[in-house]
């Protein structure tokens, strides 16, 4: 039965939630490469350009200390600010100051929930969640309401590390989510950074253990952003963070209506191509309608669908059978273009 397909695609309309399947071209390419890698991502916002820029995983554990907090906020900013993308959860503690520090920066994160996207978890970070709606980019594998369950939090830990280039451990303790992520980012073949804390400290007691193991130790965000220079030449640089000891403000995002504030953005989309056959011949009346919106340029996969009257369902069809035969082809953001010949 295909009736509850048909209700998650209902609900994705309503709350202009975008899908991504594996065989997109704007899916995660690391994350396509990892054993177990989600054939469905749900999400709101924009998608970074993946390939532009490396990725960083950050995390750490909920009953941060001061120390904690202090390094997540500084690491956030100075990764952001220095041509990283952050990759986080959204959870208190490390997670959100991680998060502080990129938005301070200007950033535009990636969070990754346990649970859909529309549901926010923890409520204390729901600031968080909305700059990061409006500027960043969150995804899930889990439809629209799913709540945040705790046997989902492990399977979300390898999506982390899975998309991100290197992954960072600010303060664990032994018994960690944290550590699952490491263990996650090591089977993956990521690098493995990490934060030292004081050795009387349990809230370190496993980030410490991670750098006795070999993980590289952390003192800055270019400590982290050097080892990809090579791969991004001209594009990282060195930042250093000048915080006092209170959480830097959280900006507002500025929207100027709903429909603006999911509205999918993507720098530098190539030119349109499109296919110079008689199109008549080869596709279905619902199959025109959308070419002929196609002829000026690719288009947002939600915008097309409402801008061409059709029937949601049949118009997901109707594109699928275009893809599949060549017509069309999909472009990083969730974007459309007509296919060359």
């Amino acid at each position: 039965s295909l009736e509850e397909p048909k209700k998650i695609l209902e609900q994705c309309r309503q709350k202009q939630i975008s899908l991504l399947t594996i065989r997109d071209e704007s899916y995660p390419p690391r994350l396509r490469g990892i054993q177990d890698p989600p054939v469905l991502l749900y999400y709101i916002g924009r998608l970074p350009a993946w390939e532009q820029m490396p990725a960083i995983g950050g995390v750490g554990t909920r009953n941060a200390t001061d120390y904690g907090i202090r390094a997540a906020r500084q690491l956030g900013y100075e990764l952001t600010a220095g041509g990283g993308c952050l990759v986080s959860g959204m959870a208190k503690g490390i997670d959100g100051a991680l998060l502080t520090g990129a938005i301070k920066a200007g950033g535009q994160p990636v969070i990754i929930l346990a649970g859909g996207v529309d549901v926010i978890s923890p409520r204390e970070n729901k600031h968080l969640y909305e700059y990061v709606r409006d500027q960043g980019c969150i995804l899930s594998e889990y439809p629209p309401g799913t709540q945040h369950l705790s046997w989902h939090f492990r399977a979300r830990n390898r999506l982390i590390s899975g998309i991100s280039s290197g992954v960072l451990v600010v303060e664990a303790p032994e018994k960690s989510g944290a550590l699952i992520t490491a263990d996650h980012a090591m089977e993956q073949g990521r690098e493995l950074f990490v934060v030292p804390g004081p050795i009387h400290n349990p809230a370190c007691k496993g980030s410490n253990g991670l750098l006795r193991d070999g993980a590289a130790m952390v003192q800055e965000g270019w400590d982290i952003l050097r080892n990809y220079q090579p791969r991004y030449p001209g594009k990282l640089k060195a930042v250093q963070a000048q915080f006092d000891h209170e959480d830097p403000p959280v900006p507002r995002a500025k929207t100027t209506s709903g429909e603006q504030k999911h509205k999918k953005i993507i720098d530098k989309c190539p030119p349109p191509p499109y296919i110079d056959v008689e199109t008549k011949s080869a596709t279905t009346d619902l199959e025109r309608v959308i070419l002929e919106l196609l002829n000026q340029g690719p288009r947002l996969a939600d915008d097309l669908i409402a801008q061409s009257g059709l029937p949601y369902a049949k118009a997901l069809s109707s594109l699928t059978m275009l893809e599949l035969r060549g017509f069309i082809r999909r472009l990083p953001g969730n974007l459309i273009a007509r296919n060359e010949t």
